[in-house]
């Protein structure tokens, strides 16, 4: 038989074993592979010497024969290779058959045409690889217009805040030029009005002093006219109080009410649900997640101990900070700190909340105690939290939200 004939699905055969050797996937119906294939498995063309082998193995193996049976087709394998390891009824006569018809002509088209065949499969790859990687770049594009329009949305944010922030300033310098000028006022009406208070003071002790040094007032200053006098004293003195108490009040300078937190302005087009949210969320630099605990573990892990749960949030946040190290985050737990995870600190820590006390409350409580400028983001699909959360000016994730952003 001329070996030539044979030459595609013998290689077909050592290709198909190499991959059942590498994949679990394709040696599917295979219990081993021909051992005595293994040494040709480095060749991308069989040498002639292993025809022989490759030969013996499809005619002596018959598992591996009918595992490789239905794998070749004549389009590619020839009729010739299709009857060898196929074996149809009356396989052989029509194999001596084509045999019996073949001339060196027909052999120099099948080597013609199995040359294009290869040059077409290599034009094929190439093809298929400029595509994956026209597809990879897409991607690539899209990820970096999605991070620069994010960026541009953070800056946009920073430039409201500063110029905010300088009107304040400017406020806060006008009011405190006003208090200065209102004090420095203020100062001189309370010199004058002690001078007025010493004079009257003086009068008063003596006028004092002559009613105790004598047992009769004398005619032109008697009891009547003492408590008149004394009476209009403390009466001055009184309007006097009065009026500086407004001008303190006047000159003390209006505190302004300290600007709330605001939520970060999202992406044009993302989805308040979605998992970009997240993503953009958790890039933002210097972002602090507070985490309401058992709201996350139950969403996926109810049917695990308390410890385990919080082991596996506890695991999943540390991995999630490493990837994206700007980002810090606080878990709060209902109840006493029983069976703790150990290694707190680093980017990831924990609370317990007091006896008789919720982590919802301790959530919305954590919003308004952390730094206006530091962002913040409350994860929980508790409805009451999220709504305490937006009200002090946290951006919110729903719980699956981090669960799909951990991985």
């Amino acid at each position: 038989m001329p070996s030539e004939l044979l030459h595609p699905v013998l290689e077909f055969a050592v290709g198909e074993a190499k991959a059942a050797s590498k994949s679990a996937t394709a040696a599917a119906g295979l219990d081993r592979v021909p051992p005595t294939l293994e040494p040709f498995f480095r060749f991308r063309k069989l040498p002639s010497r292993a025809m022989s082998v490759v030969y013996d193995v499809i005619e002596t193996d018959e598992a591996f024969r009918t595992w490789l049976a239905p794998r070749v087709i004549e389009a590619r394998h020839g009729r010739v290779g299709v009857l060898f390891v196929q074996r149809p009824d009356r396989w052989r006569e029509d194999l001596e058959r084509l045999i019996g018809a073949w001339d060196e002509p027909a052999l120099d088209i099948a080597a013609d045409a199995k040359r294009l065949q290869r040059r077409l499969d290599v034009a094929e790859r190439a093809r298929e690889r400029a595509e994956t990687e026209n597809a990879q770049l897409r991607l690539e594009l899209d990820k970096l217009t999605g991070e620069l329009s994010s960026a541009a949305a953070r800056l946009d944010a920073i430039d409201s805040t500063r110029d905010d922030t300088s009107e304040r300033l400017e406020a806060l310098e006008s009011e405190r030029r006003r208090a200065v000028q209102e004090l420095k006022a203020t100062e001189q009406i309370l010199a004058r009005h002690l001078d007025e208070k010493r004079g009257l003071q003086a009068q008063l002790d003596a006028m004092t002093a002559a009613q105790l040094g004598s047992t009769t007032i004398g005619p032109d200053l008697d009891d009547a006219t003492v408590r008149s006098l004394a009476s209009s004293i403390g009466a001055a003195l009184n309007a006097a109080a009065a009026e500086v108490e407004e001008l303190r009040h006047r000159a003390t300078p209006t505190r302004q009410k300290a600007p709330q937190r605001r939520p970060l302005p999202l992406p044009p087009g993302l989805l308040d649900d979605s998992d970009e949210v997240a993503d953009y969320l958790l890039g933002v630099p210097g972002m602090r997640l507070l985490v309401d605990g058992y709201n996350v573990t139950k969403t996926v892990h109810d049917h695990l101990q308390l410890s385990d749960q919080r082991q596996w949030l506890n695991d999943g946040l540390r991995a999630l900070c490493a990837r994206r190290q700007s980002t810090s985050a606080t878990i709060v737990w209902d109840g006493v700190d029983v069976g703790a995870v150990p290694g707190g600190g680093g980017p990831v820590d924990e609370r317990f909340t007091a006896e008789g006390r919720e982590a919802d409350d301790e959530l919305i409580d954590l919003v308004g105690r952390i730094e206006r400028t530091t962002p913040v983001c409350v994860v929980s699909s508790d409805k009451r939290v999220r709504d305490g959360a937006m009200a002090g000016g946290a951006n919110v994730l729903h719980s699956r939200q981090l669960i799909s952003a951990m991985g």
